[in-house]
């Protein structure tokens, strides 16, 4: 239940971020969502305590690496393709990474897990179909950045689950920290290129569109670190490679989110391979 908790709240995070992004960028949404998310994780962090140590830190600073760079490259990915195409794709890579590494531990791979790796494949080659009239598809800029983005966002979560348990939310809240402060050095190192670049991103100047854009991002912020209590929670309470794939069902609620919200419609073999892209993430978890 709490596996699935986190992927509710990171799917609908996921939506809200992504609708944000197309007005403010990537960058520009990541930083106010992680700064909204931590917020809400210092109030926990306060509230439910922790044990400070050096795992715990370094642990933490390895999944803000990780997860600052996998949530710009989902957010960038779904400017420029679409996020009901992205978030399953990213979903089927991030579950990959931590049954990989359960299975280097020695952790039995049956046969479900290699169907869930043929399925994966498919998924990929249908969801990037060529486009019918009215339907979004994936580019070759938004299917990297997808690749880039579920091995990164499933490394984080690994980075949280090696920390010590009486560390609590300590290492998610560092994450989300350390976070805001890399993005904010790297835009003061490259204020100009950041410009250049934020110049040909499809970004909304209009007043109240970037008013509403902000408000986005902060609802997505907040979200994102309700999904990082539960993540913490549910690793402490179940094998890696089960919550890890649980988790990441998320794409679920983003494409209801995105269907239900912001209208985005998808062509059959498309919603086929977002339909293959979750039996695949359920397949990696009972592999």
């Amino acid at each position: 239940m709490l596996a699935l908790l986190t992927a509710a709240a990171y799917g609908i995070d996921g939506h809200f971020g992504a609708m944000a992004a197309r007005r403010l960028g990537a960058v520009g949404t990541t930083i106010l969502a992680y700064a909204s998310g931590a917020a809400v994780l210092g109030v926990i962090v306060i509230v439910v305590g922790g044990q400070w140590s050096g795992p715990a830190v370094g642990w933490g600073v390895v999944a803000a690496v990780t997860a600052t760079a996998g949530s710009i490259a989902f957010y960038a990915a779904a400017v420029s393709g679409s996020v009901s195409l992205v978030a399953p794709l990213v979903g089927v890579l991030q579950s990959a990474v931590p049954v990989a590494v359960a299975v280097g531990r020695g952790e039995r791979f049956g046969g479900f897990g290699w169907v869930a790796v043929l399925l994966a494949i498919c998924a990929a080659v249908l969801a990037s179909s060529r486009r019918a009239e009215g339907h979004p598809r994936l580019t070759q800029r938004s299917g990297v950045l997808t690749v880039m983005s579920g091995l990164l966002l499933g490394a984080s979560i690994l980075a949280v689950d090696s920390a010590p348990v009486a560390a609590e939310q300590i290492p998610v809240f560092l994450e989300l920290t350390f976070g805001v402060a890399m993005l904010g050095m790297f835009l003061l190192a490259r204020a100009r290129r950041v410009r250049v670049r934020a110049a040909r991103e499809p970004v909304i100047a209009d007043g109240t569109a970037r008013r509403v854009a902000i408000i986005q991002a902060l609802v997505a912020g907040v979200l994102l670190g309700v999904a990082n209590v539960f993540l913490v929670l549910a690793l402490h309470r179940g094998p890696l490679a089960v919550v890890g794939v649980l988790v990441n069902l998320y794409p679920v609620f983003t494409v209801v989110a995105a269907w239900l919200l912001d209208r985005q419609r998808l062509a059959a073999p498309q919603l086929a391979g977002v339909a293959l892209a979750v039996i695949a993430s359920v397949l990696f978890g009972v592999a």
